[in-house]
């Protein structure tokens, strides 16, 4: 069959087209915004092993930091100065963790907010001791004049005690114990934290506007999906799989698939679909006679170099 010349077009000008499928110049980096629980020099076909505890607490830091990061911005456009409260929540030695209990702590806060007419902004997160006991920390952004009252005193929180104090800077102790939790990931708290009942969240955010919830869910989406799309495109992860674009209505699946094997995790890249042939504008519409329809991870990497690299043509 003779060779097809495609145009790779840019999708979006301020990210990169695609360039994170995998960037085979940058090995240092997780593929696809997972976590690997090594780093060694691997080719660009080679399957990836998952450490989901270190995943899942990689995902939780970026979540709070982000929340928080956000929710000062938001606060600063009402026009009015707030006060950041770092509420503290701790279980007393006869009371049992249950993953309801700080479901139905914000369920309280929410109703002194809306009594008062406010808008409640929050971010939670859930932390462990090393002997596995939980607690958590929730920051709340409130219009300066207002003051919180102590949880425990109001019977928002009664299976233990509670703290109040102010959080001068919110993002940079969220920031400092996200690194806290990247330390921790190998050691001790690894053991605590696969001890988790199941279904258990380690964090929440809540109360953003709509821009910053999208940004939000941009910056938590896996890697390959926000080189794909760009904030405005606001992805979601689709019900049959894959993932979606609610403001084009495209729809990609996965480059890769996931293998278990016992208790081990892996992502291995798979065959991309003609979907994926379309994105890069080598479908149908484009010309190209492909047979199957289909392009493999190899192929799209080449393309997305030779344009990144100032080149403008796919060879099919």
């Amino acid at each position: 069959m003779p060779s097809v010349t495609a145009v790779v077009p840019a999708l979006n000008p301020s990210v990169p087209p695609c360039a994170s499928l995998v960037d085979p110049c940058s090995q240092a980096r997780p593929a696809f915004g997972l976590v690997p629980s090594s780093t060694s020099d691997t080719a660009p076909d080679e399957r990836h092993e998952i450490d989901r505890v270190q995943s899942r607490l990689a995902r939780m830091a970026k979540g709070i930091k982000t929340g928080a990061r956000l929710h000062c911005q938001d606060s600063q456009k009402g026009g009015f100065r707030v006060f950041t409260a770092m509420v503290t929540l701790t279980y007393s030695p006869d009371s049992d963790y249950c993953k309801r209990h700080v479901s139905q702590f914000l369920k309280c806060a929410r109703e002194w907010h809306r009594r008062r007419r406010l808008h409640m902004r929050y971010v939670w997160v859930l932390e462990l001791t090393k002997a596995g006991r939980p607690h958590y920390h929730v920051l709340f952004w409130i219009p300066r004049g207002y003051r919180l009252p102590k949880p425990d005193q109001r019977g928002w929180w009664p299976h233990g005690m509670s703290k109040i104090e102010g959080a001068q800077k919110p993002v940079g102790y969220l920031a400092k114990y996200a690194s806290k939790l990247a330390n921790s990931a190998q050691g001790e708290l690894k053991k605590v934290f696969r001890g988790l009942p199941k279904g258990a969240r380690l964090h929440g955010c809540g109360g953003l506007s709509e821009p910053s919830a999208r940004e939000r869910r941009w910056w938590l989406s896996p890697t390959w999906v926000r080189r794909a799309w760009s904030v405005s495109d606001d992805p979601r992860p689709s019900p049959g799989g894959g993932w979606a674009s609610r403001s084009n209505g495209t729809w990609l699946s996965s480059p890769y698939r996931v293998v278990i094997e016992g208790a081990r995790v892996f992502i291995v890249p798979r065959t991309l679909g003609a979907e994926w042939l379309d994105f890069f504008g080598l479908g149908a519409s484009s010309g190209s006679t492909r047979s199957g329809g289909l392009l493999d991870a190899t192929q799209a990497i080449e393309a997305i170099n030779r344009y990144n690299q100032g080149g403008c043509h796919y060879v099919a």
